[in-house]
């Protein structure tokens, strides 16, 4: 295997920082021959609270991936999250230049950069540009416009966009460990892109993301994301809830909710105990206390996660209903009583057309940076069309920095 083929996936989170390395093996399938995480410090709930602490686990973890792969890691694809993500809809119409009106690569372009320069504001950073549809001449639903014959072409584009200087201050901390990032991409997007099948993306499903800080929604139909939103609750939220009603560290208490933590009480007697203990004190509690403890925060959590979806008024669209994936979803009880919550099928995320002999590669640790890598893959092999960040809002960007720089 060619060192020049592995692609790096780096997942920043709040609990756990991620990273993977993959390539495409002899039959052209994506294989992760490595993975590696840490304990992050340094950012919560997506946003950099203290860059060299943050860029110390990053340069700790690289390390260690490397020295297992025995490959140099010189560039990442990165992820981003928190609730600074925002999703925008943005219209162009342009008129077509050309003598014979035949539409071009660069009419496209200029569309794009017509809708995203009217629709996003300055300090906003696009991550990614998805055309929902072109319109051309008043035909509607054009899906690939460029050799086609018009007058007038419109766009409709479903932008992310990220606050400018939070994509600054994850940067800084990446390139400070020594390495480059080809690309961020919106966390949602990474781990969707590990566990949806395109046909669920086609005919419609939900993806829904709980991680430590923040909890990431992401709705798909016709092979398009539709709909992103990200919520300031995760497991964090839980965590607290036990480690406040039992009086213990924040610590004990995750790994009490790992361990014994359930989502339905009723299912529950209180024959199933267990001890926690906390220096030289010791105390027997049951496992439908703790249960007890956990499940309003849950709900609490599951509803908010309902009352964005039914706002986005998609549920005839949705035929596959939801898929989780964060290590909240593997609590005991918890699919049945999302299902009961959400009113809708709902299942684990797991790992899709993707090779590993690693273990634990389903693990929630690694979705994250599995769907960077296979991203990462098929874009350097050309295997996917991406629309990247355009030339104006380079400029946009750019001329920020050197006014926060030097201003």
């Amino acid at each position: 295997m060619k060192k020049s083929n592995l692609v790096a996936g780096l997942d920043i989170g709040t609990a756990k920082i991620s990273a993977c390395l993959g390539s495409f093996d002899r039959n052209d399938k994506i294989s992760i021959i490595n993975a590696h995480s840490v304990c992050s410090k340094g950012i919560k709930n997506g946003v950099v609270i203290n860059i060299k602490e943050l860029t110390d686990s990053i340069d700790g973890l690289i390390k260690q991936l490397e020295e297992k792969s025995k490959s140099k890691i010189s560039s990442v694809y990165a992820n981003i999250t928190g609730h600074h993500i925002k999703t925008n809809m943005a219209k162009g119409r342009i008129n077509i230049s050309a003598k014979d009106n035949e539409i071009t690569r660069l009419d496209v372009n200029r569309v794009i950069d017509m809708a995203t320069n009217t629709y996003i504001p300055f300090e906003r950073y696009i991550l990614h540009i998805f055309p929902l549809s072109f319109i051309i001449d008043e035909q509607l639903d054009i899906k690939s416009p460029v050799g086609m014959f018009g007058k007038k072409l419109e766009a409709e584009l479903h932008i992310i966009t990220a606050l400018a200087s939070c994509v600054q201050n994850i940067a800084k901390s990446i390139r400070a460990s020594g390495i480059e990032i080809a690309e961020l991409i919106f966390s949602g997007f990474a781990t969707a892109n590990a566990v949806l099948s395109e046909h669920e993306k086609d005919l419609g499903v939900v993806l829904v993301d709980i991680g430590a800080g923040t909890t990431e929604i992401v709705v798909f139909w016709e092979n398009n994301i539709r709909f992103t939103e990200v919520i300031l609750v995760g497991g964090d939220c839980i965590t607290e809830a036990i480690s406040k009603e039992l009086k213990i560290s924040f610590e004990y208490a995750e790994l009490i909710k790992r361990r014994f933590g359930c989502a339905n009480p009723r299912k529950l007697n209180n024959d199933e105990r267990f001890v926690i203990k906390d220096g030289r004190w010791q105390k027997g509690i049951t496992r439908r206390y703790l249960s007890e403890i956990i499940e309003p925060t849950l709900n609490d959590m599951i509803s908010q996660i309902k009352s964005k979806i039914d706002k986005v008024q998609i549920l005839k669209r949705v035929t596959f209903g939801v898929v989780f994936t964060g290590g909240t979803s593997l609590m005991d009880d918890f699919l049945e009583v999302s299902e009961d919550i959400l009113g809708m099928p709902v299942r684990l995320g797991m790992v899709k057309d993707v090779i590993s002999n690693i273990q634990n590669i389903n693990s929630p640790d690694y979705l994250t940076s599995i769907g960077l890598v296979k991203y990462g893959l098929l874009k350097k092999h050309k295997k996917i069309q991406t629309i990247s960040l355009n030339f104006f809002d380079k400029i946009k960007f750019k001329w920020k920095e050197f006014i926060e720089e030097y201003f």
